[in-house]
């Protein structure tokens, strides 16, 4: 008996071992050929005619801006902007470092981004670091138009241009709102702007009022 339960804290204790590492995105190319697991926001994702998919994450901290490529055999319900973290070999393909991911079920989802809302300050601090993301902010609907309105922070200082169906949502100057939608720059008018238009967006007033 002593000895069955001394092998099973050995195994145990094996094991521990076996488990990939949990590292830093820019230290990818220190653990070419070896497992490890990796965490980050997605701000890219297709699926190749093969049915593989790519997926590109960007690290999670605001001081790192590395970024690495996730091959995986098959396609994943992901989303841009959500956190995900995922297990897989590092290997190096046509110059670029990428972790490659032989089943989908080792890409994990840490965070929807639905889940994660956010003032318009970090927007403003950062907006490099969301364009092409979707992202749930919340404010004030400061002035409303056809087709867009201005979403104001509580403080007054910032505002931004959101794009909308004006027939899908009921809102009024004044309301308080959480509007999840896609971060993008407008380049014909040189500012940023958030676009409700996928299934996955929606504006909803604070309270249900």
């Amino acid at each position: 008996m002593l000895l069955s339960v001394l092998g099973i804290f050995f195994l145990y204790f094996l094991s521990t071992f076996s488990q990939p590492n949990i590292i830093e995105l820019y230290e990818i190319p220190e653990y070419e050929g070896k497992q490890v697991i990796v965490e980050g926001i997605v701000t890219e994702h297709y699926t190749t005619s093969y049915g593989s998919q790519i997926i590109e994450i960007k690290s999670g901290t605001i001081e790192d801006n590395s970024t690495v490529v996730i091959f995986v055999e098959k396609e994943t319900n992901v989303e841009y902007g959500d956190t995900i973290q995922a297990t897989g070999e590092v290997q190096k393909y046509k110059g670029e470092w990428e972790v490659v991911v032989s089943d989908e079920r080792f890409v994990k989802t840490v965070q929807k981004w639905q889940d994660i809302i956010m003032p318009l300050w970090q927007l403003a601090g950062n907006p490099d670091r969301y364009i092409g993301m979707n992202v749930n902010v919340t404010g004030i609907v400061d002035r409303t138009y056809d087709t867009y309105f201005y979403l104001l922070d509580s403080d007054e200082a910032r505002s931004i241009v959101v794009f909308y169906n004006p027939s899908a949502y009921h809102i009024y100057e004044g309301n308080r709102v959480y509007v999840a939608g896609k971060f993008v720059y407008d380049e014909d008018n040189l500012r940023y702007v958030l676009q409700v238009d996928e299934e996955i967006h929606n504006i909803s007033v604070a309270g249900g009022k």
